[in-house]
């Protein structure tokens, strides 16, 4: 099932996918934060890379545990300069879910909205953790798929 939903709808979806990261990283860049990449319209793939502080700061270890308590998951990640793995000055923001959710670059305003509430303007995480939340219950339907039914009877 997964190589039918692969054939049919996997160019649509990587074709989303990097639309949706270019998208993210022009948004992050414009709330002020550090994206990697500038150049390549911030990503030819599925992640955005940004930093938040000095090389081995752990600053972007820092960074995505404030965003886990505001429910945003993301991954630190070194970057060119860091070389303690725990104490990495970056985050990797990856969108495949956001856009298998349905969501557009239009959404990606406001998803580097929701980050710079919690890393610039140092917002409470919980108020924005509520907004996240609020925010993601309008994509709950899963694309590039097949419909469940009659037709794929194990996806009812």
């Amino acid at each position: 099932m997964a190589l039918a939903e692969f054939e049919e709808f996997g160019a649509d979806y990587a074709r989303d996918i990097v639309a949706n990261a270019k998208a993210l990283g022009a948004a992050l860049a414009a709330e002020g934060f550090e994206v990697m990449a500038e150049e390549r319209d911030y990503t030819a793939s599925h992640q955005v890379l940004t930093r938040h502080g000095e090389a081995d700061s752990g600053a972007g270890r820092d960074a995505a545990a404030l965003l886990e308590e505001a429910g945003i998951i993301t991954n630190m990640n070194m970057l060119p300069g860091d070389t303690k793995a725990m104490s990495p000055s970056g985050l990797r923001l990856g969108v495949p879910e956001l856009t298998r959710v349905g969501m557009r670059p239009d959404e990606m305003q406001d998803v580097a909205r929701f980050f710079a509430r919690a890393l610039i303007f140092n917002e409470d995480p919980s108020a924005i953790g509520r907004d996240v939340a609020e925010f993601k219950s309008e994509f709950q339907t899963v694309h590039y798929c097949f419909e469940p039914g009659p037709a794929y009877p194990g996806l009812v």
